[in-house]
């Protein structure tokens, strides 16, 4: 009879227990959250575990993007999973809702399955993650979303079920008379064998995911690169205000940084290492920022810039590619009736290989272009007289030559090797470095032709040209081609890249 009383009162406890009125819920801070196109979404999900202990389970979410149409309505959704120990008060789980290049919609569902004494879930429904198109768009309020009890999901897993253990020990306790203390004690102190391994394998897991993420964050930060990168910003007074990395290995994988001022403006520089080394960091900003190397003390940088500037063009993006060989730049601007511009530019080590200005003409009336080209023709035939009038018995003085200056530079040879460096990369399907080393063939060669063999970017190679009097076909409009295709403005045309150096050889041997 005791021992039956026993029974009773250990049975009570554990009804007691889980009665106790604890409990899990989830939360966030908005209903609505705002990201401008191109940014990272990262929704912060508050979990809230009452119970005087850690509650192992399965944390999930379903994204679903709706796309509406005329007699058409259509809906995709992507669901994921994922193991987790929410422990005991407040902890918050980042839910990663992506990036996208245009605006759109996307609703989110999550969930936390888990059994204490019997299986729960906590469901935070229809979180809206909007993605628009500028920062004025963005209308984030606080609006708490709590979570709501609902059905587990059968395929989940659960992890505790050492209650139900205790109360199976209890129910054969009642049935049997003899052994009892025994099978009490056994079964009071078995853990089962499945939690116990999988809780091991996880904290193996966490361990090793640690490990490597300690080790990413030591080899990035010893990337020459990057560290420039990170340079440049702090000298501009940015500091960094939030970190992610996704390491594939100690020193392989992706990572993201977010650099602000205290007066709101940012700066997201996104980037991947490939056994230790950067391949290529992206740092991209409406605020306006400058590039690491030589490009902000370059003259033909800093004049071009002033000139949008003077001709109305405000900085709307800058959008910054670093990478182990050198820095290109593309800076977009845009005037008071929406036209845009663009300002790009390479560098390479201490040098500047390009800078080039592209924009949207306004379209003016036709009355202003007649009436310029009237009184530019005037002025020729006014021009024309007048020299005929003067001029005609003017002793001719005939200039003493000049010894053409010794080139030590075999600069048509030069101008070879780079074409056939140009051909080999195009062979490699590397169509942007190919455009970029014809450029710059070119380049080297008109300037050591009519010019003294120093570096110089498109406009002052043009410029050079017009200057010496000689009218070289097609070399403008070659240069700028390269360069859209090199910064990734413009595709390649079948035949064009034969054509071009076809043409560049042409001008070598003739000039």
């Amino acid at each position: 009879m005791k021992r039956f009383v026993m029974v009773l009162l250990l049975l009570a406890a554990l009804l007691v227990c889980a009665s106790s009125g604890a409990d899990l819920t989830l939360s966030t801070g908005q209903k609505d959250y705002y990201f401008v196109v191109g940014a990272d979404a990262q929704i912060p999900v508050t979990v809230s575990n009452t119970y005087d202990h850690p509650l192992q389970g399965t944390l999930r979410s379903t994204t679903t993007e709706s796309t509406q149409g005329p007699g058409l309505s259509m809906s995709s959704s992507y669901s994921q999973s994922q193991l987790y120990m929410a422990p005991k008060g407040d902890s918050t789980v980042t839910v990663d809702g992506g990036t996208s290049d245009a605006e759109k919609t996307l609703t989110f569902t999550f969930s936390f399955d888990y059994t204490d004494t019997t299986p729960q879930s906590q469901v935070l429904e229809d979180i809206t993650l909007h993605f628009v198109k500028d920062q004025s768009q963005v209308k984030n309020t606080q609006q708490q979303v709590v979570s709501q009890s609902g059905t587990p999901d059968q395929g989940g897993v659960t992890l505790s079920s050492s209650q139900y253990q205790s109360i199976q020990s209890i129910q054969q306790m009642m049935q049997q008379s003899s052994g009892l203390g025994l099978r009490q004690s056994s079964q009071d102190n078995q853990m089962p064998q499945d939690t116990s391994a999988l809780k091991q394998q996880l904290e193996a897991e966490q361990k090793q995911a640690q490990a490597n993420k300690d080790e990413f964050e030591k080899n990035l930060n010893k990337d020459p690169t990057f560290s420039a990168v990170n340079q440049s910003l702090t000298s501009q007074g940015y500091a960094v205000s939030k970190t992610d990395s996704n390491p594939q290995s100690g020193n392989t994988g992706t990572f993201s940084r977010e650099y602000s001022k205290p007066t709101g403006e940012s700066v997201s520089v996104k980037g991947s290492l490939k056994n230790g080394t950067s391949t290529e960091i992206t740092e991209q900003s409406t605020a306006p920022i400058n590039p690491g190397g030589p490009l902000p003390q370059n003259t033909s940088y800093q004049e071009s810039g002033k000139g949008l500037e003077n001709e109305g063009y405000n900085k709307s993006q800058t959008t910054i590619k670093n990478t182990p060989a050198g820095i290109t730049v593309n800076q977009s601007y845009q005037n008071s009736q929406g036209k845009p511009a663009y300002l790009n530019a390479t560098s390479t080590g201490s040098n500047v290989t390009s800078v080039t200005v592209e924009k949207e003409k306004v379209e003016n009336g036709y009355l202003l272009p007649i009436v310029a080209i009237v009184i530019i023709a005037l002025l020729a035939i006014i021009g024309y007289l007048v020299y005929r009038k003067y001029e005609k018995n003017r002793p001719v003085i005939i200039p003493a030559p000049v010894a053409a200056p010794k080139r030590v530079v075999d600069y048509r040879n030069e101008a070879e090797l780079l074409l056939r460096k140009a051909e080999k990369l195009a062979g490699e399907q590397c169509y942007r470095e190919a455009y970029g080393t014809v450029g710059q063939a070119l380049r080297l060669f008109l300037s050591y032709r009519f010019g003294t063999g120093t570096e110089m970017t498109n406009t002052e190679i043009i410029t050079l040209v017009a200057g010496s009097g000689r009218e070289i076909a097609g070399v403008e409009d070659l240069l700028e081609r390269c360069s859209l295709i090199e910064f990734a403005k413009a595709e390649p045309e079948p035949g064009e890249f034969e054509k071009f150096t076809g043409t560049i050889r042409n001008i070598i041997r003739v000039e």
